[in-house]
C-alpha cells in the first residue's frame, strides 16, 4: 500500500511539524536528492574541497609548528585570512544554492503536486529569484553586522571610560545579553525569508513585514522547531566529524610527546580526506533544517491565510 502524500499546506502543532519534516524527506528523498546532485553538486563539492584542503593543510602546519617549537603566530599571515575568506564565500554560495533549491522544490510541490513537475523546473524557479535571495542574505548579514558593531562600540566605550570595574562589567554583560537576545529573536522570523521569496514573490518592502507577521503569535513554536532540528542536524553531522577528531587527537598527542610530526605529507593528505568527509556530511545534513523551516512556513501560512480552505471554496464555485 502506497504511503499518503505529505501535505505541506496544513495547520500543524509542534510535533506534527517535526514528523512532517522527516516524512517529507523520506518521501522525496530520491527526487530531492537528484535536484541537489544535479544543480547543487558542483558548488557543494568545490566548497567541500576548498574547506577540506584549507583545514587539512593548516592543521598539519599547526602540528608542525607545535612539534618544531617554532613561533605558531607565523602561520596567521595575509594568505591565511585570504584562504578563510575564500572558504566562507564558497560556503555562503553553497547555502544560497541549498536553501534556494529547497524553497523552489517545496514551492513547486505545493503548486503542482508531488509528481506534477520536472527536475529542471526547480532550477528555473531557483534562478528566477536567486538575485533577490542573495540580496536578502547580504542585507541580513549587514544588519547583524551593524547591530554587532553598535554593541561593540558600547562595550569599548565603557572599557575606555573606566567608570568603575563593577559598573563596566555589568554594562558589558548586559550589552552582550541584549545582543544575543535580539539576534535570537530576529533570527526566527528571518529564517523564513528564503521560503517566502520563492513562494510569495514579494518585494523587499513587504518581505520583512511578512516574516514577522507569520511568526506573530507562533514565535515559540517556530523557535522550538528550529532548535530541535538544529540539535538533530548537529548530532548527525557530528558523526562525519569523528574521523577529524580522531586524526587530530592522535597527531596532536604524537606532536606533544615526541616533538615531531609523523607522516608529513601523508598526515596532510589524511587530514584533507577526513576534513572533506566532515564538510560533505554537514552539507548533506543541512536540508533537515531547511525543509523543517519550510514545513513550518506552510503551517504558519495556513494558520494565517487559510490557503487550502480558500482553494477548496474556489474549486467548489467553478
Amino acid at each position: 500500500m502506497e504511503k499518503p502524500t505529505v501535505l505541506l499546506k496544513k495547520s500543524r502543532d509542534f510535533s506534527d511539524v517535526i514528523n512532517a519534516t522527516f516524512a517529507f524527506i523520506s518521501q522525496e528523498f530520491k527526487r530531492y536528492g537528484k535536484v541537489m546532485l544535479y544543480y547543487g553538486g558542483i558548488p557543494i563539492l568545490l566548497s567541500a574541497i576548498a574547506g577540506a584542503f584549507f583545514s587539512g593543510t593548516e592543521m598539519s602546519r599547526i602540528f608542525n609548528q607545535v612539534g618544531s617549537m617554532e613561533n605558531s603566530l607565523e602561520i596567521f599571515g595575509v594568505s591565511y585570512f585570504l584562504k578563510i575568506a575564500l572558504v566562507y564565500i564558497l560556503s555562503w554560495l553553497v547555502f544560497v544554492f541549498i536553501s534556494g533549491l529547497t524553497a523552489a522544490y517545496m514551492h513547486l510541490y505545493t503548486e503542482k503536486g508531488r509528481n506534477g513537475f520536472e527536475v529542471n523546473e526547480v532550477w528555473q524557479v531557483f534562478t528566477s529569484s536567486i538575485g533577490k535571495l542573495m540580496g536578502f542574505y547580504l542585507l541580513t548579514f549587514l544588519g547583524f553586522l551593524v547591530l554587532g558593531g553598535g554593541i561593540s562600540f558600547v562595550i569599548a566605550s565603557f572599557s575606555l571610560v573606566g567608570s568603575g570595574d563593577v559598573v563596566a562589567a555589568v554594562t558589558i554583560f548586559l550589552a552582550i545579553v541584549i545582543f544575543l537576545v535580539l539576534v535570537i529573536y530576529v533570527s526566527v522570523p528571518l529564517s523564513l525569508g528564503y521560503v517566502i521569496i520563492y513562494s510569495e514573490k514579494r518585494s523587499f518592502g513587504t518581505l520583512f513585514s511578512r516574516m514577522f507577521q507569520l511568526v506573530k503569535g507562533s514565535w515559540w513554536q517556530s523557535f522550538g522547531v528550529i532548535f530541535v532540528l538544529f540539535l538533530i542536524y548537529s548530532l548527525l553531522s557530528s558523526l562525519f566529524s569523528i574521523p577529524i577528531f580522531i586524526s587530530s587527537m592522535m597527531q596532536g598527542l604524537v606532536s606533544a610527546t615526541e616533538g615531531d610530526v609523523i607522516g608529513g605529507d601523508r598526515f596532510t593528505f589524511t587530514m584533507i580526506v577526513v576534513s572533506l568527509i566532515g564538510t560533505l556530511g554537514q552539507f548533506i545534513m543541512y536540508p533537515i533544517i531547511l525543509i523543517g523551516v519550510g514545513v513550518q512556513y506552510y503551517n504558519l501560512r495556513e494558520q494565517k491565510d487559510n490557503d487550502s480552505l480558500l482553494q477548496k471554496v474556489a474549486e467548489m464555485t467553478e
